[in-house]
């Protein structure tokens, strides 16, 4: 009995313990470039694994030689950024994010919605007329002249459908204020 009570604690701290992502994140907020030694530091020396897989999920972190004259480490070693916007991972899922939440009739249709895979497919399927985008605070641009192919983005010229955007986030983001 005790000893599955034992298990049953160890399991519980592991489920909520950050990820060696969460914590590459952290560390990459609270710092402009953070050098590789310090996510080694940190015991995590698969560190260059973990950002190429937040890179491969949307997340905008440059890296490059780490030059910083009071390291001690010899080699190449790489120092890393993280380019957020305001906590976003990129620049197109935060501008379709500020677009849906500052403007009225988005954040009504949005809420409506429930779901942001829901709301891409009614944008796009059931709202295509200029009417809309008026309404909307959106443009509609024709993307493709022989095949008269219409896409909607913000005013900032972010399409919804933008490969860039990081979809679990604007997942979230619709769970969290829509409750979808």
């Amino acid at each position: 009995m005790e000893n599955q009570q034992r298990d049953f604690q160890l399991d519980e701290i592991e489920k909520n313990k950050p990820s060696q992502e969460d914590r590459i994140l952290s560390m990459l907020q609270l710092s402009a470039w953070v050098c590789g030694t310090s996510f080694l530091k940190e015991y995590m020396p698969t560190y260059s694994q973990r950002i190429a897989g937040l890179r491969k999920k949307g997340y905008d972190i440059k890296s490059e030689k780490c030059d910083n004259l009071q390291h001690t480490h010899s080699g190449n070693v790489a120092q890393y950024k993280w380019n957020d916007y305001n906590g976003w991972c990129n620049y197109e899922t935060w501008n379709v994010a500020l677009w849906i939440n500052n403007d009225e009739q988005l954040y009504k249709f949005a809420k409506k919605c429930g779901t942001f895979k829901k709301f891409i497919e009614l944008i796009y399927t059931h709202y295509w007329s200029h009417v809309f985008a008026e309404n909307f605070s959106l443009k509609i641009v024709e993307i493709d002249k022989i095949r008269l192919r219409f896409d909607v983005i913000t005013m900032d010229g972010v399409s919804f459908k933008d490969n860039a955007i990081n979809k679990k986030e604007m997942e979230s983001m619709f769970q969290e204020i829509y409750g979808g």
